[in-house]
């Protein structure tokens, strides 16, 4: 919360300043959050409007989707859904997570991807091999089962089925 709180207040440092203060390598630019990408030379990271890290107990934060919520990873690997003000806006931990798209957002459980809603439920019931983000144009997934790929719209319909070809092919688990 500290950051939070610190971030609220006026801050009467432009970027270039903020850049000089805390030795970044480059001129941060804030995005409508309040949050900015920094390099001090060793690694990157997001900070605040004040120059601070943004949320320390974190190892690292996505860009926030159009929902507002950004994937964060904790400090023992997993990834939770968080708002701008650190707080977990969804519940569970996932080994991976992608920030929303068309409504959705890729997670991985138990080295299975499926999709959640915002509210945390499951798009569809199954959980797959592999999974692409809602990102296409059409907003469809395609996930792997075995040696087919399934094609789901945003109601989590299965609306097509197809043999693995392709790039799909370095996909499939011989089980």
């Amino acid at each position: 919360m500290e950051n939070l709180e610190r971030q609220n207040e006026k801050i009467d440092l432009t970027p270039e300043q903020i850049k000089e203060k805390f030795g970044y390598k480059f001129v941060p630019v804030f995005d409508e959050h309040g949050f900015a990408w920094a390099f001090d030379g060793e690694k990157e990271f997001r900070i605040c409007r004040d120059g601070t890290k943004a949320f320390p107990q974190f190892k690292n934060f996505s860009n926030f989707d159009s929902l507002g919520f950004a994937t964060a990873q904790k400090q023992d690997g997993k990834w939770i859904f968080i708002n701008d003000m650190g707080e977990q806006v969804i519940p569970g931990e996932f080994q991976n997570a992608r920030g929303f798209a068309n409504g959705v957002a890729m997670v991985v459980v138990d080295n299975k991807y499926f999709h959640i809603k915002p509210d945390g439920t499951p798009l569809y019931p199954g959980k797959y091999y592999f999974a692409t983000e809602a990102q296409l144009e059409n907003g469809n997934i395609k996930v792997l089962e075995g040696r087919k790929v399934h094609t789901i719209n945003l109601k989590g319909e299965i609306i097509s089925t197809e043999p693995v070809k392709g790039s799909w092919e370095s996909y499939v688990i011989e089980e």
